[in-house]
């Protein structure tokens, strides 16, 4: 599988995967990740929240998440990564 390039566009797959498990009505666990592999350019970002459900509409979650990335081509190489602590607000409707 290889991605589809036209000058500095590039289309590629990526997998997602996300989950939530309720622990109570007001607390629950959410969980991602998202990922590809293409000759040489990698990309993983994953993350885990705990979340609080203040009311219908609100909630607000803290987690951790981490991100990588390397890209290996002819022009430049460029290779990251990231762990971090995430606080999140959160409005739905």
């Amino acid at each position: 599988m290889s991605a589809y390039r036209h000058q500095r566009l590039v289309l590629a797959p990526l997998a997602v995967l996300e989950m939530e498990y309720p622990f109570t009505l007001k607390w629950g666990l959410t969980a991602d990740v998202s990922g590809m592999d293409l000759s040489g350019d990698r990309l993983v970002d994953a993350g885990v929240a705990l979340r609080y459900r203040f009311n219908r509409t609100w909630d607000a979650s803290l987690g951790y998440r981490y991100y990588d990335r390397a890209v290996d081509s002819s022009a430049f190489t460029n290779d990251v990564q990231y762990d971090f602590v995430t606080l999140g607000v959160g409005y739905s409707f």
